[in-house]
């Protein structure tokens, strides 16, 4: 394997944290793998991600029911300027228990500003009729 390209961040890591995103793409130009890593140059600048400003992150969802599946497509997107990272996906009930199992695309998000991301969520429908869905969507 050869090397594509390198990046120089000895001048932004003396500065703190970076984030560097890298996206994948086909012949045709599609992505195909999102990445996002946080890179510091000691232990002290990964602690200064705990003081971080929350992020802003805006979600809008629509669900269909699919065989003996809910289906719901969840559309993320930042709408602040400081990233969402790890920012973790779990579906719950109308009394706030964990729906189980719920398989995602894409549980733990991140987000730079400006971004936004589609996730794909199967579970099982409600056993109640009187039982509901909710969304959660919580940072770490």
């Amino acid at each position: 394997m050869a090397d594509a390209f390198t990046l120089d961040l000895a001048p932004l890591l003396a500065k703190g944290m970076v984030l560097v995103s890298l996206d994948v793409t086909d012949a045709a130009g599609k992505i195909v793998s999102e990445n996002l890593c946080w890179q510091g140059a000691d232990d002290a600048a990964y602690r200064g991600m705990t003081t971080m400003a929350k992020a802003r992150v805006a979600a809008t969802a629509l669900s269909r029911r699919d065989g003996d599946e809910i289906v719901t497509t969840l559309n993320l997107s930042n709408t602040g300027s400081v990233a969402a990272l790890a920012t973790k996906l779990t579906v719950m009930n109308g009394a706030g228990a964990q729906v189980l199992p719920a398989y995602f695309t894409d549980n733990y998000v991140s987000l730079l500003p400006g971004t936004h991301r589609r996730v794909e969520i199967r579970y099982p429908p409600p056993r109640r009729r009187d039982e509901r869905r909710s969304h959660c969507a919580a940072g770490t």
